[in-house]
């Protein structure tokens, strides 16, 4: 379940049009090494941070106990949901996911993930089906789980509560830090509790794909592709693009304040159809 999802050959290019784009880089003088991510053989429990977790933990330490990078999804539940049987899907779940067993320590000044052979994520239940506005309860319960900071060096860096409105109405809650999961990984998480939990509930056996690929295992290829001239490459490439960037000045009703809060809002409203309309034909 990682920031970015690694995969193997470009969908949709068949073997021949891979290798005639592979003569085509090289005739360019761009760097075609594999991008066959190999199997990890060893044992190991230790590794490098990816670029994306590696931007994702600076963040970390610049702004310590932010919340800016947790990713937070709510689901309505319109069954009888059985608390234990979910926690055992969650407990799968991170047992498939190596991603979800990690956690984030420096060793010898360098950040490194570690991943644990067991990093028990609880699912909470929380029962409000007596309060006089169950609904409001339930917002404020998924509201506060993803409120609160994630501690990257202990993890578990996913929490699940499970909010009781009544015997047949349910919000799943759900927060994880980007540095382990994104948008993609959060489709899949959720996927895959399902699938799990039909199974079990039904008491045959999960159909779910063995993985041989983990995360740890993207970050040791990225990492191993991306070194000496292509990477200086890469970063001077960026370097110029991005410094020749005008500076975006946009007017505001009041003056940004010297130190960051961080304490914006999200407005939602709707436009009548003729502002839609004409606001498409000025684009």
């Amino acid at each position: 379940m990682p920031p970015s999802h690694p995969t193997g050959h470009p969908t949709g290019l068949g073997r021949e049009r891979e290798a005639l784009l592979r003569r085509r880089l090289t005739t360019e003088g761009l760097d075609v090494r594999s991008d066959t991510i190999p199997l990890r053989a060893d044992g190991r429990r230790v590794f490098p941070l990816s670029f994306a977790q590696a931007r994702l933990w600076f963040l970390d330490r610049l702004h310590p106990g932010n919340v800016f990078y947790t990713i937070d999804v709510a689901l309505r539940l319109d069954f009888a949901v059985d608390p234990a049987l979910l926690q055992r899907c969650v407990d799968e779940v991170v047992a498939r996911h190596e991603a979800l067993r990690t956690t984030f320590e420096t060793r010898q000044d360098e950040p490194v993930q570690v991943v644990h052979a067991s990093l028990p994520v609880r699912v909470a239940v929380v029962d409000v089906s007596g309060v006089p506005d169950p609904q409001a309860a339930a917002v404020a319960a998924a509201t506060a789980q993803a409120r609160t900071p994630f501690d990257l060096t202990t993890g578990p860096l996913m929490r699940v509560t499970l909010v009781r409105l009544a015997a047949s109405r349910w919000v799943l809650a759900v927060a994880v830090h980007h540095i382990v999961a994104d948008g993609w990984s959060m489709r899949v998480l959720f996927a895959e509790i399902a699938a799990l939990y039909s199974a079990h509930a039904r008491r045959v056996a999960p159909d779910l794909p063995t993985l041989a690929i983990q995360y740890p295992d993207f970050s040791l290829w990225q990492r191993d592709r991306l070194t000496g001239t292509h990477l200086d490459g890469q970063l001077d490439y960026w370097t110029q693009h991005l410094a020749a960037l005008p500076v975006l000045d946009l007017p505001t009703d009041r003056p940004r304040p010297p130190v960051q809060t961080f304490t914006g809002a999200t407005t939602t409203f709707t436009l009548p159809a003729p502002a839609v309309a004409a606001l498409r034909r000025t684009t």
